[in-house]
């Protein structure tokens, strides 16, 4: 693997990390050493030759993270590499790899920011350009991003699996961009780009009929940028941008909006509309806008859907409305397959629980969809059919948490025909888990675990999956370790890590959801220390000393922030215990006790996360080579254990701070 993917396009580092797993049916195998060689030229590495690098034999057991040593690889390119190793006293050698580098700074990005000519509030704009290729093509990669949502057709084709891209960041900071090749999608002749925008995070409205976040805030009207770059088979090279000549029109999606829905009028779409010899004439010529602002990086895992789910029940409670069961609580979306009236409308919504109950059962005849809560109640996807035959409808820009579908005609008259299917919707992360007992209830447990992981690993770990969708880092950091286990989640945590260190503010505060999309407020310091652990268990699970090396400076600064919380004005040279306490957010303790209304033991919990945020970053200055840092961490984290003990422990009851903290 390199950068933790397997063949991965669009890395944006010059020196990647190369990984790999030895895997044999004997007994008592280890390596010895390896080699890494790297090439720009296929033949080369199928002949064990380096024009790029040759590490040599280092004797070593390790095969996880091993950094390139060469000459700095350049921007898009492709790069083919493996590795032999010395197993048991042999020379085995792996199968030869590929990786294409991205495009590693602004100055490589030739492409420019394009959108609508006028404001768009709900609506998804179509996008198209058309152009020519004159030679036959060696190789073709495309680079895209957008501040929104996007997806991208070649030729009336969608290039990707890929939904809800990019990963939603704090565009002002960073837009995440992901590169394709494409070289199978082009011909010879004419050729035609396609983009549909939605709004994402960027264009949130408060929107009255619809469940929308109440801090919601427009930051602007959705826009995008693409570059593709093609070599020839005679070795010459040209580039498509985004920019002038490119048009745009209205399209089907009506209303899109990540937390409220999706409205979709299938009489408005515009047949062909990203093939090359469509007629576009009465398209809007696009506008070059500013941007967001954010630099462009390399989005390395993107969401998909990545299981489909059919109903294990359904009801009809009355005429033109159906309920369906899926079985399981899952975060994503629904397909339908329906048959009806040409302009009859149907709207479909999803729910955790039935008859405004709970917890969820099995669904029976005279069960109804909840709707006493608003993000289920309010929120719903209206399409309207175009045609009397069958058509297939799934959302493009929205998603929810939810296991029951309840699907009902604007006219409460019964469909032709109608079929649904739950679509599971999260990071495309490989699943590394086997764990198994022969105990059914352990199993079970297990089981839900990981469904409620993967209800939540959509971009960022969120809280929840139709409420809030807040990337709350408390949260995230509380799993992290098990995700570890389940997921292979290092490169979701390298884009998180980012994104913590996008959102921190002056002082050193991380706030306790990053991106901040919703929340930003203090949290407590389990929160904001998760930028101090997650990178910790990087190193410990994935040997990902990088990603300590790149954050090390931001999280000193943390740290610092939190000495400062410590000192009071009595004792300003002590920042030991951190008692500050604002009423509620910014000092949350436990979150929340059983039975409690608030949340007690603030600075018991938070004095504990600040202990062990310095205890560790000891540990990783040590690891840097940074000594004089390790030294006075130690030191602070002793001084902070001796406090908190003489403070908070109960040598009669075995407790710290009040009886329900253990």
């Amino acid at each position: 693997r390199c950068e933790y993917l397997t063949r991965p396009s669009g890395i944006d580092v010059s020196h990647p990390h190369f990984s790999w797993k030895i895997a044999s049916k004997e007994r008592s195998v280890y390596q010895q050493a390896y080699r890494i060689i790297v090439s720009d030229k296929h033949s080369g590495i199928q002949t064990k030759s380096s024009d790029c690098w040759d590490s040599g034999w280092v004797e070593s057991d390790h095969a996880v993270n091993l950094k390139y040593e060469g000459a700095p690889l350049v921007g898009n390119h492709t790069y083919y590499w493996r590795v032999c190793a010395v197993i048991n006293g042999r020379e085995v050698w792996s199968k030869s790899s590929v990786f294409h580098t991205g495009l590693f700074s602004e100055t490589d990005w030739k492409a420019q920011w394009i959108s609508v000519k006028e404001d768009i509030i709900h609506q998804s704009p179509l996008f198209r350009k058309p152009f020519f290729i004159e030679k036959k093509i060696k190789e073709a990669y495309i680079y895209v991003t957008a501040a929104g949502f996007y997806e991208l057709y070649i030729n009336g084709q969608k290039v990707d699996d890929d939904v809800l891209n990019p990963v939603v960041t704090d565009y002002r900071k960073t837009v995440l961009y992901s590169a394709y090749d494409v070289t199978g999608l082009l011909k010879k002749g004419e050729n035609a780009f396609g983009i549909m925008l939605g709004n994402g995070a960027y264009n949130m409205h408060i929107v009255e009929d619809r469940y929308s976040w109440s801090d919601s805030k427009p930051m602007g009207t959705p826009c995008f940028m693409l570059q593709m770059n093609v070599v020839f088979d005679d070795g010459s090279e040209t580039t498509v941008t985004s920019g002038e000549g490119w048009k745009y029109t209205t399209g089907p999606v009506t209303f899109n909006n990540i937390y409220g829905g999706e409205d979709y009028d299938a009489r408005h779409e515009v047949q062909g509309w990203s093939s090359a010899k469509t007629d576009d004439f009465g398209w809007k010529p696009a506008v070059i806008v500013p941007g967001p602002g954010g630099k462009p990086k390399w989005q390395s895992v993107p969401i998909e859907v990545t299981e489909t789910l059919t109903p294990v029940a359904q009801t009809h409670p009355s005429e033109g409305v159906y309920l369906f069961d899926l079985g399981q609580n899952i975060a994503g979306w629904w397909r339908i397959g329906v048959k009806g009236k040409a302009g009859q409308t149907i709207r479909i919504r999803g729910a955790e629980t039935l008859n405004n109950e709970l917890f969820s059962k099995s669904l029976e005849n005279g069960d109804s969809l909840s709707v006493n809560l608003r993000y289920h109640s309010h929120v719903w996807t209206d399409y309207t059919l175009k045609s009397n035959k069958k058509e297939i409808y799934e959302p493009h820009f929205f998603y929810t948490g939810y296991r029951y579908i309840e699907v009902i005609t604007n006219d409460r008259t019964d469909l032709v025909e109608l079929t649904t299917e739950g679509r599971v919707v999260r990071s495309a992360l490989e699943s590394t888990d086997t764990w198994t007992s022969s105990n059914e209830l352990l199993n079970w447990i297990h089981e839900a675990g990981r469904w409620s992981q993967m209800g939540n690993l959509v971009g960022y770990p969120t809280d929840c999956p139709h409420r809030e969708k807040g990337a709350y880092t408390g949260d995230g950091q509380m799993i992290a370790e098990t995700s570890m286990h389940d997921f292979g989640m290092a490169p979701f945590y390298v884009n998180w890590l980012n994104d913590m260190r996008d959102a921190r503010e002056v002082n050193g505060r991380i706030p306790n959801t990053s991106p901040t999309i919703v929340g930003g407020m203090g949290g407590g310091v389990a929160w904001g220390s998760a930028y101090i652990l997650i990178p910790w268990w990087m190193y410990h699970y994935y040997n990902d000393i990088q990603t300590l090396e790149t954050h090390y400076p931001t999280m000193k600064k943390y740290i610092d922030y939190l000495q400062n919380l410590a000192r009071t004005d009595t004792k300003p040279d002590e920042p030991y215990i951190i008692n500050y306490f604002d009423g509620y957010w910014y000092s949350l303790g436990e979150w929340c006790s059983p039975g409690r209304g608030d949340c007690p033991n603030h600075d018991v919990v938070n004095t504990f996360y600040y202990y062990y945020g310095v205890l560790l970053m000891s540990k990783i200055a040590h690891l840097l080579g940074k000594h004089d840092d390790a030294n006075q961490y130690a030191a602070l984290s002793d001084t902070i254990k001796n406090e908190f003990n003489t403070r908070f422990f109960n040598p009669e009851t075995f407790t710290y701070g009040l009886d329900y903290v253990y």
